[in-house]
Order: structure tokens, then sequence, then C-alpha cells
């Protein structure tokens, strides 16, 4: 069952989001911790008169980086310029609260249809490419699954071995990984990149260290990583 949280900011009506909550199939919870949009599907913000515009803000951008949920926001009214911001920062879709709510509702079925129709794609896509080497990426619930074990990961770490997976037994630089895990990544001193990037190699390597007869990440001296493992 999907999960969908409903987040209020300002002081104002949000009538519209309880009867939201009646009537979807959803597990639905009220959202007041940016850590519990980490587990969402669905992410509805309703936006008050009076909203904090740099808090909403902090919840786009935490959101974009931290889920893979899909957001919408409802307001009253928000100045067009905003709106445009607004989908920039990752909303998937910004809805007059004078709109049927149902309506709303069967938008975000039809998305999360897709988005669950991409997943099942890509899983078949890496069984087929992987039956032979038994090693199989999970893009449901972020684990990577060698013979019968699965080994859950987290977002930075499965984002790490997915781009190695993609390049098997080619090099990786350090640059481009960066650029992969983290949008600040060129921003960053070198020293930290390095540190941050070389953590979570460390930590990935001890998930997968039983099975290092079958896969192993490779450090290649000065140019970056590379996924190795035995036909």
């Amino acid at each position: 069952m999907s999960k969908l949280g409903m987040l209020n900011l300002g002081n104002g009506s949000s009538s519209h989001m309880v009867d939201l909550i009646g009537n979807v199939d959803y597990e639905t919870i009220v959202v007041n911790d940016f850590e519990q949009v980490i587990a969402l599907d669905v992410l509805v913000i309703n936006v008050n008169d009076n909203y904090d515009r740099s808090l909403l803000y902090e919840w786009l951008v935490f959101t974009k980086r931290k889920s893979t949920a899909l957001v919408w926001i409802t307001s009253e009214s928000i100045p067009e310029e905003d709106k445009l911001l607004f989908l920039r920062m990752g909303a998937h879709g910004i809805v007059k609260k004078t709109q049927s709510m149902s309506e709303l509702m069967v938008v975000i079925q039809n998305s999360l249809d897709s988005v669950d129709k991409l997943k099942r794609l890509k899983i078949e896509d890496s069984q087929l490419t992987n039956s032979k080497e038994k090693v199989l990426l999970n893009y449901e619930n972020r684990s990577i699954q060698l013979e019968e074990t699965e080994i859950v990961l987290t977002v930075l770490e499965f984002r790490l071995i997915d781009a190695l997976f993609k390049k098997k037994d080619s090099v990786i630089t350090y640059d481009t990984l960066a650029n992969i895990l983290w949008k600040n990544a060129k921003d960053m001193p070198d020293n930290v990149r390095v540190y941050r990037l070389s953590n979570i190699i460390f930590h990935l390597r001890n998930k997968i260290s039983t099975f290092e007869d079958q896969i192993k990440i490779r450090t290649i001296r000065s140019r970056g990583y590379k996924l190795e493992w035995n036909s």
C-alpha cells in the first residue's frame, strides 16, 4: 500500500486535507518532521496565505534530495512566478483548494502507477541482464541481491552501486561519482568530496564483503572505482 503524507504550512483551514484522508486507499500520516518524508510515496503540502516561504523551500529541497516521494502543493492562491519556482524545486503539481480533491487523487494515482511501471521495468531489465552473475539490483526497496541474500542499502549507497553497476568492469572517476551522489559536489572542497565518497565506499564494501569472491568494488588509484564480479 502506498504511503501518503500531509503537511500543513501556515495558519489556516486544512479541511480539504481532512476530506482527502477519508477518501483514499493509502496509508496516510500527518507530517511534522523532515525524516518522515523519506519513507513516503506521496507528499501533499497545504499552503495557507501566511505560510513561511523559506520553510516551504526547505521541505521541497529536502524531499527532492532525500526521498522519491511525489510532491503536490494545494493552495488558495500562489503567484505565477512562485509556481514555476516550486515546480523547478521538485513539486510535481500545484492545485487550487477549490478544485476537486478526488480529481487530485486520480492524478496522483496515475503518477504512482507510472512510477511503479518504471520500477518493474528496471527490475525486469536487471534480472535479465544479471541472470548469469546472480547479482540483482532491486529499485523497489533500494537493495542488492546476491544469490539468496538481499542487502538493503541507503539512498546514497544504492545510487553509487547503481552507477557502478551500469558501467560494470569500467572505471568511473571520483568526480563523476561525486556528481551523481551530490548536486553540490562541484562546490565541495576536494578533500571533503573525496572523504565523503570514500566513506560511502567503505560502508558499501562492508555490506557486500561476504561475497567478495563474486562481487567487489575495486579502487583504481588516482582515477576512481569500478565494479567487478566473476561470471
